[in-house]
């Protein structure tokens, strides 16, 4: 078991090693969160008419840093978010009562919030062009690809 858990250790510090100078390898999952929340107040209050929310670009929203897609790029669920995601995820297994279901949990709720169809009917009313929306949209297929590589990874 301590074999396994240094092993573990060493990969991640590998793919930490491999991840240099690529933007948004020192994403971490908690922050990322914090802004989503910060983004979801935002939202809100231009529902409700306190505040006027135009998008346009994907920058505007706060989507984690997709894993790059060249051929030496580091593995999807290990870069930055995903990969502190996987981490996050494969601690919640261990250490709580029920941490396999908590962790399909979290999955789902990811999948549910970054869902490209679901991403696009959202703020379809604050993009400020369709373009924009696209750009948005295929921001968020990004990111469901890299969650579904760490769903693969954990094997859930």
């Amino acid at each position: 078991k301590q074999k396994k858990r240094r092993k573990e250790t060493n990969d991640m510090l590998s793919e930490a090693m491999q991840q240099e100078g690529y933007p948004g390898c020192e994403e971490k999952f908690l922050p990322i969160e914090e802004e989503w929340a910060r983004f979801e107040s935002l939202v809100m209050k231009h529902r409700m008419g306190d505040l006027q929310l135009r998008l346009r670009t994907s920058d505007d929203v706060p989507f984690p840093t997709p894993p790059p897609y060249e051929k030496n790029a580091p593995k999807p669920e290990s870069f930055g978010y995903f990969g502190d995601l996987r981490a996050t995820l494969i601690r919640m297994r261990r250490v709580e009562t029920n941490g396999e279901r908590q962790a399909k949990r979290v999955l789902r709720t990811l999948y549910l919030r970054f869902h490209p169809d679901k991403i696009r009917a959202r703020l379809r009313p604050f993009a400020h062009s369709d373009a924009a929306l696209d750009q948005i949209t295929e921001h968020a297929k990004a990111v469901t690809q890299a969650l579904t590589a760490v769903k693969t990874f954990l094997k859930l």
